[in-house]
């Protein structure tokens, strides 16, 4: 089986809706140094902004992991024998960065980077491939999917000392981890039932792989989790409408109602996926402007970002 290399596009949604007029607070907005043609995707954003990694391409047009800073500029973070790389996340402080690389047979692998170590491959579970997705504040736990020895895909949790894990299914025959707490305790994704349905779930060691339901629909996915334990993903409605949710130990799954209008300008237009930094404060990307034809990179610098999720969840 071939792993796609993708990141969620609906993931945007996701981001974007983190942020409304409920905020207070006018964000301030920077353009960065960095040269947007050969960036393909901002795919992550450490706590202080001042770390960006993506997806770029080289001279001959190739997808390499990138990670950049006002000082050093771009660094291409290079491959593990292959021709191609994404950059899928990071941590807290911008120090580690996570994602897929090719090997020297082409196969996509896992790998943590440190500018101490260089470019690691996490392995497999016994298969041919796998994908970083997720990565701790600390950088120490990182998650994702990779194939089992029977090709199947499985969520995975990587730590040094205990190497790949593989968190099981929700009783399906594969399962993909999405993200990662800030501590690295919980981690989140989708799994297939025993019915052969998606299902959004969140995973603690005490407690295993939990099914957190739909919003009365079939299926869900679990994308993000915050230091709250606050999840946020997709879920099916009753007339089978994707629409946004949010779950807490507390209250359960519920729908996100809250909109925002952040990039509501006319002629502009967000480009790829934007990303939100572990403590909710910072979102980074590239936006087209039609009347110019011009592509720039953007930082927001909002501090009150998760305001809307938080009085959207407080509702009654």
């Amino acid at each position: 089986m071939t792993m796609k290399w993708h990141f969620t596009l609906q993931l945007a949604g996701l981001l974007l809706l983190a942020y409304g007029e409920a905020a207070g607070q006018t964000p301030s907005l920077d353009w960065l140094d960095l040269e947007a043609t050969s960036v393909h995707q901002i795919t992550g954003v450490s706590v202080d902004g001042r770390t960006i990694v993506g997806i770029a391409r080289d001279e001959a047009g190739r997808s390499r992991a990138f990670r950049w800073t006002a000082q050093e500029g771009v660094q291409n973070l290079g491959t593990l024998g292959g021709l191609r790389s994404k950059a899928l996340g990071l941590s807290a402080d911008g120090a580690v960065v996570v994602g897929v690389a090719e090997d020297r047979y082409g196969r996509p692998r896992a790998f943590r980077w440190t500018a101490e170590q260089g470019m690691q491959d996490l392995g497999t579970l016994g298969g041919l491939e796998s994908e970083a997705l997720g990565v701790s504040a600390d950088g120490a736990v990182v998650v994702g999917v990779a194939e089992d020895r029977y090709g199947r895909l499985r969520a995975f949790r990587w730590t040094a000392e205990q190497g790949m894990q593989d968190l099981g299914t929700l009783g399906g025959n594969w399962s993909k981890a999405m993200a990662v707490s800030p501590k690295g305790t919980v981690v989140v994704g989708v799994a297939q039932d025993s019915r052969g349905r998606k299902r959004a779930f969140r995973w603690t060691a005490e407690q295993g792989m939990q099914d957190l339901g739909t919003l009365g629909g079939w299926e869900s996915e679990a994308m993000r989790v915050s230091a709250e334990e606050t999840i946020v993903g997709l879920a099916q409605d009753q007339k089978g409408v994707w629409q946004t949710f949010y779950w807490t130990p507390e209250s359960g799954l519920h729908k996100l109602s809250h909109g925002h209008s952040a990039f509501a300008r006319p002629g502009v237009a967000l480009w790829g996926v934007p990303a939100i930094s572990l403590n909710g404060q910072y979102l980074v990307g590239t936006i087209y402007h039609r009347a110019h034809h011009r592509v720039a990179v953007f930082l927001l610098d909002a501090p009150k970002l998760n305001l809307a999720l938080r009085e959207d969840r407080d509702r009654p």
